[in-house]
């Protein structure tokens, strides 16, 4: 097989051309993420109940849906976080279940209890939650000129329309407060003028229910607010909706278009602005389509000169980073391992076979991970370099046997590759099997150990079978041309390298020898030895396990802050606002900060950003310049 595979070089060069350009490619086209999805599948619903208490809407709410959503196949919990007119239902399934088809069924076990549910409830909204949800960037959007009602327009209106349109773009989230309504303002002297009161200008609206959805009415000393949501063409159409036959709402009232109050408020680094909170397409490479956004962002800029854009949240910093740390240690190891080749051969010849190996097999590698669709995360940077000693091990193997025909049997180059490799493909073929044999199993642990591992050990199946495929081709290629080299200078530095290594090698060849043959020859020092090793287990399981401790996964320093103040629920807004000024100010002098994300309660449907619906909370995110 070798022999008719040397007869034909070009099928083999051709061959490891393709995969060296389909490896290049792979690694420009394959998607980037940090960590790979590992979230069980999970549902939110969100059901809002105008005017309903947190107690009300969570016993007549939140209480029948999480009952029925518990009869659902495969569900392993259901929870909800419950405030006034809002509860937020999250249904979460075991490993296994299609979200397409979670979602599905929950949709039809609310249609099923909605005759069980209050009349008066909007119509539920149903979200996927999954690592698509997690925003990959989030845009301050603030002003000197505008107030915060006319940005939040722009955003919604404008700004959102535009990032929508961007390839790898799903959702846009908005978020920050100051949502434009009309607002009506009766003045209760004019009220107490023609006999009037707010109960009869809510019956004049409620007569108009169909085309104005009525809010709350709050008093005051001097006014009366009722909220209505609508659009700037309506005021002039509620300005003469009469109360009375003579007697219109735009002769007692003042009716305009604003903002009554905040159930949420962001802050962009200092300043308070609105947020958009960008959300990705579940097959979009997250690098990619951040790109996208700040392109598209530059132009959106020239547009509207009188608004501030900042970037205060992006997951492109922590990705780039931990790939670019993860192939910086990848380049350490192949210049370490590459050492360590040298020290055991003693040859430059062989240890140029390795250098070109090396490449060829990660391109190989690379290749297949991009036909199967492996993106590039943590965990399958990791299997890479995992797979560098694997990759080494086959190449030596045969390398070595190549070389041992050649320099101690004295054959000729060619004969000495073909036999060298033949003698060896199958033993090394073996050990590659079996060493599949021992990983592939991972691929299918189930729950969260298969979720987290199996692209680590689909990784490494790839790198292994590149491996022994490019050993038993590209070595003995490079060999038959590399070996042949009889530079004087080459040879005599081997030969110097050589006798030198070899004085090592004997040194610590000699030591296990001894420790063997003294086990041999007495079986009081073999039971020493087994005794030994049982006291070293029996210790590291004993002794220092419990010491070491045991984590899910292990710490990483991005260089990230997240801060999460949980504030006395009816604290206003405002007073919430003046802590997190303080926090703010406080991370600020603490040191250099690239940029700081921060939000404060909720509003309903947006899951994105802010506490999503479920309690009055000051989040904050702080970037450190110095990611690692």
């Amino acid at each position: 097989m070798i022999k008719s595979l040397l007869k034909r070089p070009y099928f083999i060069y051709s061959f490891l051309a393709l995969f060296l350009f389909l490896g290049i490619f792979g690694y420009n086209s394959i998607n980037r993420k940090l960590f790979p999805n590992s979230n069980r599948p999970e549902v939110a619903v969100v059901i809002v109940e105008p005017g309903a208490s947190a107690k009300e809407i969570a016993s007549n709410v939140a209480v029948p849906v999480e009952r029925e959503l518990y009869t659902l196949d495969r569900i392993r919990r259901v929870y909800s976080t419950t405030i006034d007119e809002v509860t937020v239902i999250h249904a979460e399934f075991n490993y296994g279940k299609n979200i397409d088809a979670a979602t599905t069924e929950v949709t039809q076990a609310l249609s099923k209890i909605k005759n069980d549910l209050p009349p008066d409830i909007r119509e539920p909204q149903v979200y996927k939650i999954d690592d698509t949800l997690q925003p990959i960037v989030v845009i301050s959007v603030s002003s000197k000129k505008l107030p915060l009602t006319d940005v939040r327009e722009i955003a919604e209106n404008d700004i959102k329309d535009t990032l929508l349109k961007i390839d790898g773009v799903a959702n846009v989230d908005v978020f920050g407060g100051y949502r434009k309504e009309v607002i009506v303002t009766p003045d209760k002297k004019k009220l107490d003028k023609y006999g009037l009161s707010p109960s009869m200008v809510i019956a004049a609206l409620s007569k108009h229910d169909r085309d104005f959805a009525i809010g709350s009415i709050t008093g005051n000393y001097s006014k009366v607010l009722l909220k209505i949501k609508g659009k700037r063409d309506i005021l002039d159409k509620i300005k003469n909706i009469p109360v009375t036959r003579n007697i219109t709402i735009g002769d007692i009232a003042k009716v305009y278009f604003g903002h009554y109050e905040n159930s949420a408020l962001y802050y962009g680094d200092r300043e308070p602005a609105i947020a958009l909170a960008v959300q990705r397409e579940t097959n979009a490479d997250v690098i990619k389509t951040i790109d996208k956004v700040e392109k598209t962002l530059k132009v959106i800029k020239k547009k509207y000169p009188a608004l501030n854009f900042h970037i205060t949240d992006t997951q492109k910093d922590t990705i780039l980073q931990s790939t670019t740390n993860m192939f910086e240690s990848l380049r350490d190891a192949i210049v370490m391992s590459t050492i360590v080749v040298f020290f055991f051969l003693a040859s430059f010849r062989q240890v140029l076979v390795v250098l070109f190996t090396i490449p060829l097999v990660y391109a190989t590698t690379v290749a297949l991970m991009w036909l199967t669709g492996i993106e590039f995360n943590v965990v399958t940077l990791t299997a890479i370099i995992l797979a560098l000693g694997l990759l080494l091990d086959d190449a030596v193997v045969v390398m070595e046997n190549i070389e041992r025909h050649y320099r101690e049997l004295k054959k000729p180059i060619r004969k000495a590759v073909v036999e060298g490799t033949e003698e060896i493909m199958f033993s090394d073929l073996a050990g590659t099997i079996t060493t599949m044999a021992a990983l592939f199993p991972i691929m299918f642990v189930g729950d969260y150990p298969q979720t987290i591992f199996r692209p680590l050990a689909g990784t490494l199946l790839l790198a292994l079978a590149a491996s022994y495929a490019i050993s038993i081709t590209a070595v003995p290629l490079l060999s038959l041309r590399l070996l042949a080299i009889k530079n004087p200078l080459i040879l005599k530095a081997e030969e110097i390298f050589e006798s030198i290594i070899s004085r090592i090698n004997n040194i610590f060849r000699m030591f296990f020898h001894n420790l063997v043959k003294k086990g041999l020859e007495s079986k009081k020092v073999a039971a020493g030895y087994v005794l030994f090793l049982i006291f070293l287990f029996i210790m590291s399981v004993k002794g220092l396990m419990p010491i070491v401790g045991k984590e899910l996964m292990p710490p990483m320093d991005t260089g990230i802050v997240k801060i999460g103040i949980t504030v006395d629920p009816n604290l206003k807004i405002k007073d919430s606002e003046d802590v997190l000024k303080k926090t703010i100010k406080a991370i600020y002098s603490s040191g250099k900060v690239l940029r700081v994300s921060s939000s404060i309660g909720s509003e309903p449907g947006i899951l994105s950003i802010g506490s999503g619906g479920g309690i009055d909370s000051i989040s904050i995110t702080k970037h450190h310049s110095n990611l690692c």
